[in-house]
């Protein structure tokens, strides 16, 4: 499980769930650094907002909401996936500018 650090802190009474059903580990991921996967994936973080969850308690963290740029290192290819997209940062555009890139959003 890959999310940003107030996501991991606030999921943590949870964490254990999965454990019945397979095994799982959970990374703290950083907005702008690359995770580099099997296969020549990759993947980094672009903060979008800091609306926290309601399941969240209250904190100052920032990085609640988040898109996921995957790119295939050996292709070029890049797909970016934003579940909420609250405003429309320059990173964000930056992110899908590219041309071969295809986007995935829900606008809140």
């Amino acid at each position: 499980m890959f999310a940003t650090a107030p996501v991991t802190a606030a999921l943590s009474p949870v964490q254990a769930m999965p454990a019945v059903y397979t095994t799982s580990d959970w990374h703290v991921v950083e907005c702008g650094r690359s995770v580099e996967f099997d296969g020549g994936l990759a993947a980094s973080a672009i903060p979008l907002g800091a609306k926290r969850p309601r399941y969240a308690a209250p904190t100052d963290a920032q990085n609640w909401v988040v898109a996921y740029q995957i790119r295939d290192e050996r292709t070029g290819g890049a797909l970016v996936y934003a579940p909420r997209l609250p405003v429309w940062p320059e990173a964000f555009a930056d992110a899908v500018a590219r041309p071969t890139s295809c986007c995935w959003t829900a606008r809140s």
